[in-house]
Protein backbone atom coordinates (compact mmCIF):
# COMPACT_ATOMS: atom_id res chain seq x y z
CA UNK A 1 0.00 0.00 0.00
CA UNK A 2 1.29 3.45 -0.94
CA UNK A 3 0.94 5.95 1.86
CA UNK A 4 -0.38 9.42 1.05
CA UNK A 5 2.14 12.24 0.98
CA UNK A 6 1.64 14.75 3.80
CA UNK A 7 0.82 18.45 3.62
CA UNK A 8 1.57 19.95 7.03
CA UNK A 9 -0.13 23.19 8.08
CA UNK A 10 1.00 25.20 11.14
CA UNK A 11 4.10 23.00 11.08
CA UNK A 12 6.37 24.78 13.51
CA UNK A 13 9.70 22.99 13.71
CA UNK A 14 8.05 19.70 12.74
CA UNK A 15 7.14 17.83 15.92
CA UNK A 16 3.87 16.47 14.53
CA UNK A 17 5.55 15.87 11.17
CA UNK A 18 8.23 13.77 12.86
CA UNK A 19 5.62 11.33 14.14
CA UNK A 20 4.20 10.86 10.65
CA UNK A 21 7.71 10.61 9.16
CA UNK A 22 8.66 7.90 11.66
CA UNK A 23 5.59 5.93 10.55
CA UNK A 24 6.77 6.02 6.93
CA UNK A 25 4.91 9.05 5.54
CA UNK A 26 6.70 11.52 3.30
CA UNK A 27 6.25 15.13 4.37
CA UNK A 28 5.82 16.79 0.97
CA UNK A 29 4.98 20.33 2.05
CA UNK A 30 5.05 22.30 5.30
CA UNK A 31 4.00 25.86 6.09
CA UNK A 32 4.19 28.08 9.16
CA UNK A 33 4.12 31.84 9.76
CA UNK A 34 7.24 31.92 11.95
CA UNK A 35 10.51 32.32 10.07
CA UNK A 36 12.58 30.67 12.81
CA UNK A 37 10.24 27.67 12.94
CA UNK A 38 10.47 27.15 9.17
CA UNK A 39 14.26 27.47 9.27
CA UNK A 40 14.32 24.70 11.86
CA UNK A 41 11.81 22.64 9.86
CA UNK A 42 14.10 22.87 6.82
CA UNK A 43 16.99 21.50 8.90
CA UNK A 44 14.81 18.73 10.32
CA UNK A 45 13.23 17.81 6.95
CA UNK A 46 15.65 18.80 4.17
CA UNK A 47 13.69 16.96 1.45
CA UNK A 48 10.43 18.79 2.30
CA UNK A 49 9.27 22.00 0.67
CA UNK A 50 9.01 24.16 3.81
CA UNK A 51 7.75 27.74 3.43
CA UNK A 52 7.05 30.73 5.61
CA UNK A 53 3.60 32.06 4.79
CA UNK A 54 0.26 33.16 6.15
CA UNK A 55 -2.19 30.64 4.72
CA UNK A 56 -4.97 33.25 4.68
CA UNK A 57 -3.23 35.53 2.15
CA UNK A 58 -4.70 35.60 -1.34
CA UNK A 59 -2.97 36.15 -4.69
CA UNK A 60 -4.14 39.62 -5.79
CA UNK A 61 -4.33 38.58 -9.44
CA UNK A 62 -6.29 35.34 -9.04
CA UNK A 63 -7.99 35.72 -5.67
CA UNK A 64 -6.82 32.19 -4.78
CA UNK A 65 -5.13 31.44 -1.51
CA UNK A 66 -1.46 31.97 -2.37
CA UNK A 67 -0.28 28.92 -0.43
CA UNK A 68 -2.40 26.65 -2.65
CA UNK A 69 -0.14 27.40 -5.61
CA UNK A 70 2.92 26.52 -3.53
CA UNK A 71 1.31 23.27 -2.37
CA UNK A 72 0.40 22.41 -5.97
CA UNK A 73 4.05 22.85 -6.99
CA UNK A 74 5.15 20.34 -4.32
CA UNK A 75 2.63 17.66 -5.36
CA UNK A 76 1.74 15.66 -8.44
CA UNK A 77 -1.81 15.92 -9.81
CA UNK A 78 -3.98 13.04 -8.67
CA UNK A 79 -1.70 11.69 -5.95
CA UNK A 80 -3.08 10.77 -2.54
CA UNK A 81 -2.36 13.31 0.19
CA UNK A 82 -3.01 13.67 3.88
CA UNK A 83 -3.36 17.04 5.57
CA UNK A 84 -2.19 17.50 9.14
CA UNK A 85 -2.09 20.61 11.29
CA UNK A 86 -0.60 21.29 14.66
CA UNK A 87 -1.99 23.64 17.25
CA UNK A 88 0.55 26.19 18.51
CA UNK A 89 2.65 25.43 21.55
CA UNK A 90 0.99 27.10 24.52
CA UNK A 91 3.83 29.55 25.02
CA UNK A 92 3.73 30.68 21.38
CA UNK A 93 -0.04 30.90 21.04
CA UNK A 94 -1.43 34.34 20.30
CA UNK A 95 -4.33 33.36 22.56
CA UNK A 96 -1.87 33.45 25.48
CA UNK A 97 -1.54 37.12 26.50
CA UNK A 98 1.39 36.23 28.78
CA UNK A 99 3.48 34.44 26.15
CA UNK A 100 7.24 34.89 26.24
CA UNK A 101 10.16 33.31 24.41
CA UNK A 102 11.59 31.46 27.44
CA UNK A 103 8.29 29.74 28.34
CA UNK A 104 9.31 26.13 29.17
CA UNK A 105 6.27 24.82 27.22
CA UNK A 106 7.88 26.05 23.99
Amino acid sequence: MVLPRIVSLFSGAGGLDLGFHLEGYEIAFAVDRMVAAVQTHKRNFPKTTSVTADITHRNVETGRLAVLDEIANALTDGEAIGIIGGPPCQGFSRANPNSHADDPRN
